[in-house]
């Protein structure tokens, strides 16, 4: 017996029959038409703003490739005055506040004008690409010049009355980039991409073919190579980062267009890694006295190496006959033997010859370079030049025999016999060019290890 509260009641009673509360379906079915109109006015929105971003770049597009054909049409007019040599026409194109360039354009006009009659120019004008920059504008032309098809960048500016051409603008040179391999980076701009690509696949093989099969060059830190479009640089290293290679642009004053990496410019660049590796390879960062032996053998080497990797024929030297007749690993197994005093022997203990007029060693290079030595000596009047003559000849040895200036050539260094029996060397020295040309014949007697002028 008990109280029975209301509550007992009710929650008994529930347990029996539970509540359960639905949503209204007409307000159900009123947010789901309001959902639905949301998505569809969302939709049409982002429809109707997509189409109109679209329009607007298709006209942008538009508007910059008209602009951008304007620029082809002046440059197209260029080349056709140039073709029919009316200045009128190209100087009209032709502006800036230099008068100096002014006048550099109108020597270029005039000089096509006097190439046209020797048949050594081809105004085809050929663009290779074109980038606007607001109203700024760049472009990569081909033409022959010299007879070699060159590929230039011109630049421009639009002004009310069209574009014109104007000084070279070279902080326009497009976007810089990096292309890393193993031993080489190419540091460039958009410019000189296919320039970057050439150089880093060549630099790359000179290396890797020189260090460890020819020169042993350690552990040789990663080299960078910078392209910089500079009307003033030189290929040199850099003098903050000593391997850092910095590298003229060659389209700042016209590349080869088949070629970019190609004539001075491959040759310097060529030196330059050759030089570098001859110093890891002899453990120096200053090169070897150029008046010594062992100056004379860093530099040969070093011109070897640069013949090679520049594709033409090495000179006659003792370093090719080296090469030639004992291997390429020869030179670095003599440059390790290499010093400061070295003398020429260091070449025949890598030949494993005793004799310095067996035959094996062609001489003729190093005998132009004592002439050319001599007469750069005497000129300066450094007293050292009377290192290089006998000691019965040392004092003649001031007297001025060549202007340095003179081109040189060896024709022939023929093995004698020196009076004292010794091994001598008679050469036939052509001095000079031309119709000024004239030939000497010189004598050399070995004495210690070199061979010393003795006539």
């Amino acid at each position: 017996m008990g109280i029975r509260l209301d509550w007992e009641s009710d929650s008994a009673s529930a347990g029996k029959s539970a509540y359960v509360a639905t949503e209204d379906p007409a307000l159900k079915r009123k947010r789901a038409a309001a959902r639905a109109k949301f998505l569809l006015v969302f939709t049409g929105t982002a429809i109707v703003f997509g189409v109109l971003a679209l329009v607007v770049t298709w006209r942008l597009n538009e508007a910059n490739a008209y602009i951008e054909s304007l620029l082809r049409d002046t440059v197209e007019a260029e080349f056709a005055a140039l073709r029919i040599g009316d200045w009128n026409a190209f100087g009209s194109i032709q502006r800036s506040a230099s008068e100096e360039w002014l006048a550099e354009q109108r020597a270029l006009f005039d000089d096509v004008q006097i190439e046209k009659t020797k048949g050594t120019v081809q105004l085809d004008g050929v663009i290779r690409s074109v980038e606007v920059d607001g109203t700024r504008g760049r472009v990569l032309v081909d033409w022959t010049r010299d007879g070699v098809a060159i590929t230039q960048a011109w630049f421009y500016w639009r002004y009310d009355d069209g574009w014109r051409h104007v000084p070279s603008d070279l902080t326009f040179w497009g976007e810089p980039a990096e292309l890393r391999g193993t031993l080489v980076t190419i540091a460039h701009r958009t410019v000189d991409a296919a320039l970057a690509q050439t150089m880093g696949v060549r630099i790359e093989s000179w290396i890797s073919s020189t260090c460890g099969p020819i020169l042993e060059c350690g552990d040789l830190p990663h080299v960078t190579l910078e392209i910089r479009p500079d009307f003033y640089l030189t290929t040199q290293w850099d003098t903050q980062q000593p391997w850092r290679l910095l590298v003229p642009s060659p389209y700042v004053g016209g590349a080869s267009s088949t070629e970019p990496f190609s004539g001075v410019l491959l040759v310097n660049v060529a030196d330059a890694i050759a030089t570098r590796l001859v110093a890891v390879s002899l453990a120096t960062t200053q090169p070897y006295d150029p008046a010594t032996d062992a100056g004379y053998i860093a530099n040969a080497v070093r011109q070897w190496l640069v013949a090679r990797y520049a594709g033409y024929e090495a000179a006659s030297s003792p370093i090719a006959s080296l090469a030639a007749q004992r291997g390429t690993s020869a030179l670095g197994h003599m440059l390790r033997a290499l010093s400061p005093d070295s003398s020429l022997q260091v070449i025949l203990d890598a030949m494993g010859t005793t004799g310095p007029n067996s035959g094996e060693i062609d001489w003729r290079d190093l005998i132009r370079y004592r002439i050319v030595l001599e007469a750069t000596l005497v000129a300066r009047g450094d007293p050292n030049v009377s290192r290089l003559y006998i000691e019965e000849m040392r004092s003649r040895a001031t007297e001025q025999r060549i202007d340095p200036s003179q081109p040189v050539d060896v024709r022939l260094a023929q093995a004698v016999t020196a009076p004292d029996g010794s091994p001598a060397l008679i050469a036939s020295v052509i001095v000079g060019e031309g119709a000024d040309a004239r030939e000497e014949s010189v004598y050399y007697y070995w004495r210690s290890g070199t061979w010393l002028r003795a006539s």
